[in-house]
C-alpha cells in the first residue's frame, strides 16, 4: 500500500501532467470577468510551423512601450498551478489577454522551456494603440522557419475579423460583461 501511494505521489508531482489536467482540456477558452472598465479584451491566434517536436505555444507577453508605464508586460498562460479551478485563456493557439489603455507590443513566446524573444521589426510591427475599452481581434500570426538554419519569422494570416474567429471570439465572450462590445456572428445557413 506504502508503495502505491508513494508511487501516486511521484507521478503526480513528476515530470507528467498533473491529475486535473484532462478536465483543463476539456475547458473552453473563456474571458475572464474585466480587470476595470478602462480595459479591452485582445484576442490572438498563434500558429507553430509542424515538427517532430513542436508544441503549441502555451505563454505570449506583450509589453507597454508608452511613456505614462513604459517596460510594464501583461502575459496570459496555460501554465500555471491549479488550473483546472480558472478560466480557460489560452487553448490551442488561441489568446485572451486584457490591456488596459496605451501603447503595447508583442514582446516574446513560450512554448514549454523554448522562449522566442521578437525582433525589435517583429514587436513595432506588432504594435497596438488601445485608447479606449473594447474587444479585439488581432488575427492569426504564423511562426515560420525558412531552413534548416535560417532566424524564425512571424507572418500575418489576415484572418482577423473572419467567420470563423467571429464565432471562437463570440463562444469565449458569451455571458460576460465582454459580450456587450462584439457583434454576433451571423448564423450559418441550413
Amino acid at each position: 500500500m506504502k508503495r502505491w501511494l508513494l508511487l501516486l505521489l511521484l507521478v503526480s508531482h513528476g515530470a507528467c501532467f498533473r491529475l486535473s489536467d484532462p478536465i483543463y482540456a476539456m475547458k473552453p477558452l473563456r474571458a475572464a470577468e474585466p480587470h476595470g472598465d478602462e480595459y479591452s479584451l485582445v484576442f490572438l491566434s498563434i500558429q507553430r510551423e509542424g515538427g517532430l517536436f513542436a508544441r503549441d505555444i502555451d505563454t505570449v507577453y506583450f509589453r507597454r512601450v508608452d511613456p505614462p508605464a513604459r517596460g510594464s508586460f501583461v502575459w496570459t498562460t496555460s501554465e500555471f498551478l491549479f488550473r483546472v479551478f480558472d478560466l480557460r485563456s489560452v487553448k490551442d493557439g488561441h489568446f485572451l489577454i486584457q490591456l488596459s489603455p496605451g501603447v503595447w507590443e508583442l514582446d516574446r513566446m513560450v512554448s514549454g522551456r523554448t522562449h522566442w524573444l521578437l525582433s525589435d521589426e517583429a514587436r513595432v510591427s506588432s504594435r497596438i494603440y488601445i485608447t479606449r475599452p473594447g474587444v479585439y481581434d488581432l488575427g492569426t500570426l504564423r511562426l515560420d522557419k525558412p531552413g534548416l538554419f535560417g532566424k524564425y519569422s512571424l507572418a500575418v494570416q489576415g484572418d482577423a475579423g473572419s467567420a470563423e474567429r467571429s464565432r471562437q471570439l463570440w463562444d469565449a465572450v458569451k455571458g460576460t460583461p465582454w459580450e456587450r462590445l462584439v457583434a454576433a456572428p451571423p448564423r450559418d445557413a441550413p
